[in-house]
């Protein structure tokens, strides 16, 4: 085997120690350098970023689901208002046709409902039983045709004969 000169220098323990005690001393203080504290900086600025881009990503699905819903009730609104513009036109040509009838015991077409487009039951089925019709039916009838109820039992015995169709001379 080869022997180890004796004369060669052994490592120092307690030197090492301290260079390496040293060494981490002087390398904590790397983070003083303008350098490492602004890329600390810059990290914390690219998280700050990122924390208000995805709150603005939040904010941004927040108003299409917004949008949506809005976008929904209007569709669903126009829906509605073209269904009411058809039962009105309906009413209008039951109205027409409910004009010639003059005379108390005249057959009348009964009119629909504006929001459901079912015919108004019960109706009066001729003139005369609309002159006899009672306040509570008058305003129900005029409730399902989407016309005011308030007014005079005269007012509103009126407004049915016109929503119905009747002239206002003497039956």
């Amino acid at each position: 085997m080869d022997e180890m000169p004796v004369h060669l220098p052994t490592p120092n323990f307690d030197v090492m120690i301290q260079h390496l005690q040293g060494f981490t001393d002087e390398f904590g203080h790397c983070r003083n350098l303008p350098s490492v504290d602004t890329g600390a900086a810059v990290l914390d600025a690219i998280n700050g970023i990122n924390a208000q881009l995805e709150q603005l990503n939040q904010n941004q699905r927040q108003l299409s689901a917004q949008v949506d819903d809005v976008s929904r009730d209007l569709g669903n609104k126009i829906e509605r208002l073209g269904q009411r513009l058809g039962y009105s036109d309906l009413n209008s040509m039951i109205r027409l046709e409910n004009s010639s009838a003059t005379r108390s015991n005249a057959e009348i077409t009964p009119l629909v409902n504006v929001e459901t487009g079912e015919d108004i039951t019960p109706f009066p089925a001729t003139v005369g039983d609309v002159d006899a019709a009672s306040a509570a039916d008058i305003n129900r009838i005029l409730s399902e045709l989407g016309l005011p109820t308030n007014g005079t039992a005269r007012a509103k015995k009126r407004r049915l004969n016109r929503a119905i169709g009747l002239t206002l001379q003497k039956r």
